[in-house]
């Protein structure tokens, strides 16, 4: 039986302990996870002495396998103490407090950001690793001098208040947080008490938990097989997480991908674990080297979403890497197919579980398919599905992997485009055709259109240092036709021109549509099987292959390699349920309006301060939402037909006691919320959902009272967003997990 300490420990000894290697990590715990801006949100909490959270230690008499918890921490020594809950809070206040993450106080609002360089040229914005390393006093003398510099004078009212503020900034190394020890040497019970510690926390995953039952039952997995294949994956241009080889372990073990019911998988021996992971280890090998050989994708940052990894592991891992030339196009066909329309982006779990369910019947590809035709009307690509800004956009690994396909050569230097080229000067990057600066001085195109997918090629660095403030006639002409081509520019040289850039647009975009089409319909054509079941389905591809056209099947080389967004839930309370498929006929029309609405929408967001939506396509659903960066709470923006708009704070993290629990610590605070915020919420504890919700009803109009009207509503939403995210995101952080 367990024995509890309990304690408190001011941060600065805590981390003192940590960079001395006092404390330690078990194998059980995760790695650093944490962004820059939850580090950011952390030093907030600490400084407005908001609750923090606990401490939770582990003391054991024997040591179990460790990981290492801090870069700089000393090799040598024997930690006292291994962390349990509290590693990523103590490692972002070391990265902090290091100047690691570099985060700034503003010592008139006592706000705080991550720095840039207009920060730094205003002396009230002070460096919080100065003040809590050399001290408030010496922090205040900088600031001061650099004002007098600037010749800025401060009230002198405002002296006294800023040299306080930077006190309590240093204070923070003296937050004393409450610490909990356990003393037990069953390594069982420890890691069932992580478990239950966690699974009722958002910020530890069920893949984590999962790890932790395989260290436990496998001592030695996640510190030496996981870590090793990872050191090798990244050597190889692949940047994976350990969640990702647990989520491609449990399918390849299980034949689905959820990790919440693995109980006879931990009733496996040992060896039998080990096994598993061998096949894992395979299977994951085989797919990185069908992605390299025969997709042309030669890193990870070339796959839109690495859940469309999960079923091309376990499929490689089944087949023990031997696939036919047939077997290979109708696998590559599959792939590109599932992420250029974004099938594994979301929750992905179901249509996994899908894919792994026809990965183990005795014909696979058509059922493969048949899972795409589930939310893919058809195969075909259009010049409309090609629209937008390229960042992210999901297109563009296959456009890639047919300039590779093609060999393409970088314009200048004829080295065939590759990303993983040697030499600065050769590193791919992504260039526009028509150039930023030159598009931008004319002031008459949007950054969306300047940052379309159609206007970007791939080129080496030098080259696109070379031509970086070029007019495209000026230096297309001076390139071999042949480049061009290889990368679909329209060769009509009036297109060239900066006042046909929209003409240019649209001719390339339909090159790029036809040359995706192509490709598409020469893997299917590779495939009998394959083309068996597209045909069947409505004839999916436009056109067809000439009759003495030649199809050059792309080399099956697989072989190991060397060793070295937010899920949002049942979101049905007070919301009618609307599906993915294509909407009837009777909702077309709202639909339409929803589309116009929310692109008119995401064009005035950044104008008003709000940059939380930057990069999202307009759909067609009734409400729009973003992270609050605390996962199981998002902020949402609804848009009605009839009646008026609304936003609010959803609070879901598909456990229906810690949504009450939250939203009543939430509520305890709702004076303080309210008046911030600047008015009445509307606070829904929805005792008969498992969700609640804070909501705000905005003075404005629905979709059908007049498109001139929406403006004014767009503005109101937004501001209302501003200031409700504003009011709650300081007790949002606090939150007790």
């Amino acid at each position: 039986m367990a024995r509890l300490e309990r304690t408190d420990k001011p941060v600065s000894v805590l981390l003192e302990e940590l960079g001395e290697g006092a404390l330690g990590l078990p194998e059980i715990q995760r790695s650093y996870v944490w962004n820059r801006p939850q580090a950011r949100d952390l030093v907030d909490s600490l400084y407005r002495e908001y609750p923090s959270g606990l401490i939770l230690l582990w003391k054991p008499k024997e040591l179990p396998m460790l990981r290492n918890i801090a870069a700089n921490q000393k090799a040598d020594k024997v930690p006292d103490l291994l962390v349990l809950d509290g590693q990523q809070r103590l490692t972002s206040l070391k990265k902090v407090f290091t100047g690691e993450i570099n985060v700034y106080f503003n010592v008139e609002d006592e706000s705080f950001q991550l720095y840039s360089s207009n920060l730094k040229a205003n002396p009230l914005w002070v460096p919080v690793t100065k003040v809590v390393n050399e001290g408030a006093v010496k922090a205040w003398k900088t600031m001061k001098s650099s004002l007098q510099a600037k010749m800025i004078q401060i009230a002198e009212q405002n002296v006294d208040e800023y040299l306080e503020r930077l006190s309590a900034l240093e204070r923070i190394r003296d937050y004393r947080y409450p610490v909990m020890i356990i003393h037990t040497d069953d390594y069982e019970e420890i890691t069932e008490s992580f478990i239950r510690v966690n699974s009722r926390g958002t910020r530890l995953r069920d893949a984590e938990l999962a790890m932790a039952q395989l260290a436990f039952h496998w001592p030695g997995a996640l510190v030496t097989q996981f870590a090793g294949a990872l050191d090798a994956y990244e050597d190889a241009g692949f940047d994976l997480e350990a969640r990702f080889l647990m989520r491609c372990y449990v399918a390849t073990s299980t034949g689905q991908s959820r990790f919440r019911s693995l109980g006879e998988l931990w009733k496996l021996s040992k060896d039998d674990l080990e096994g598993i992971w061998e096949r894992t280890r395979k299977g994951v090998d085989y797919a990185i080297n069908f992605l390299k050989n025969n997709a042309g994708i030669e890193s990870s940052e070339w796959i839109p979403s690495v859940n469309a990894l999960v079923p091309l592991v376990a499929f490689l891992s089944l087949k023990n890497g031997h696939l036919s030339n047939d077997e290979a196009k109708s696998l590559l066909l599959w792939f590109f197919v599932a992420t250029i329309h974004g099938r594994f982006t979301g929750s992905p779990e179901t249509k996994i579980d899908q894919d792994l369910k026809a990965i183990q019947s005795p014909t696979p590809f058509p059922g493969l398919f048949s899972n795409l035709r589930r939310q893919i009307a058809t195969f075909e690509v259009t010049p409309e599905m090609i629209e937008g800004k390229y960042q992210g956009h999901s297109f563009l690994p296959l456009i890639f992997a047919i300039a590779r396909k093609g060999s393409a050569k970088d314009w200048f230097t004829g080295t065939t485009l590759s990303s993983t080229n040697v030499g600065s000067e050769h590193q791919l990057e992504l260039h526009h055709v028509f150039p930023r600066g030159q598009l931008v001085d004319t002031h008459q195109f949007k950054a969306q259109e300047i940052d379309d997918i159609a206007n970007i090629v791939f080129l080496s660095q030098k080259a696109n240092r070379t031509i970086l403030a070029s007019r495209p006639k000026d230096y297309l002409a001076k390139i071999e036709s042949e480049r061009l081509i290889s990368q679909n520019i329209p060769m009509d040289q009036d297109l060239w021109e900066i006042e046909r850039f929209h003409d240019f647009l649209a001719e390339r975009r339909n090159l790029l549509v036809v040359a995706m089409n192509k490709y598409l319909q020469e893997l299917g054509s590779g495939a009998a099987e394959t083309i068996a079941f597209i045909a069947a389905a409505q004839n999916q591809f436009v056109g067809s292959k000439e009759p003495n056209e030649s199809v050059s099947p792309t080399p099956v080389a697989i072989q190991p390699v060397l060793p070295a967004n937010i899920p949002e839930g049942d979101r049905t309370v007070g919301r009618e349920k609307e599906t993915q498929s294509t909407p009837a006929p009777e909702l077309k029309e709202r639909h339409v309006l929803r589309k116009e609405f929310w692109t008119m929408f995401f064009e005035r967001a950044p104008q008003r301060g709000l940059t939380a939506l930057s990069g999202r396509k307009p759909g067609i659903y009734y409400y729009v939402a973003f992270p609050s960066g605390k996962a199981g709470m998002n902020f949402d923006f609804f848009v009605h037909v009839y009646e008026p708009p609304a936003i609010d704070l959803y609070i879901d993290t598909r456990d229906k006691e810690k949504n009450k629990r939250w939203y009543g610590q939430l509520y305890s605070s709702k004076d303080a919320i309210e008046k911030e915020f600047g008015g009445p919420l509307i606070w829904e504890r929805l005792d008969n959902n498992r969700a609640s919700r804070i909501l705000c009803e905005i003075r404005g109009a629905g979709l059908k009272d007049g498109k001139d009207k929406w403006p004014a509503s767009q503005d109101a939403m937004i501001d209302a967003m501003i200031r409700l995210s504003k009011a709650t995101m300081p007790y949002i952080v606090a939150l007790a997990d």
